[in-house]
């Protein structure tokens, strides 16, 4: 992987979670996959956090998806976190996309930011 490119992994409350930054190439994509068939125990659920990407290779997602099935991790247990993971998710995943935050006013209470409250 690049420079800019970095995979982070942690166990919090009986899950795996993976953050994933810069470029999703098809090589980020074995190493995630990689990772998870040595660190997931069994017990919990993946979290694969994708906030960090800039780009997805579009060959990228079948090779996570196809490597994901060979080592066995029950799809149910896979959870995809961002817009990015909509990109590489393979049929059975679950993706999770927080909605788009509203514009509210910053609480100075002139209004004279130009943002008005509803």
């Amino acid at each position: 992987m690049g420079v800019q490119n970095r995979i982070e992994a942690n166990q919090r409350n009986g899950n795996l979670h993976i953050k994933v930054y810069g470029y999703f190439s098809q090589e980020t994509a074995g190493e995630v996959v990689s990772l998870v068939s040595h660190v997931y125990t069994g017990q919990g659920n993946v979290f694969i956090h994708t906030k960090g990407l800039t780009r997805v290779d579009p060959f990228a997602k079948y090779i996570f998806s196809s490597h994901l099935k060979q080592i066995r991790v029950p799809c149910e247990r896979v959870y995809l976190t961002g817009e990015k993971g909509m990109e590489i998710s393979h049929d059975a995943a679950r993706v999770i996309v927080q909605p788009a935050k509203k514009k509210r006013c910053g609480g100075c209470g002139s209004r004279q930011c130009g943002i008005k409250n509803k």
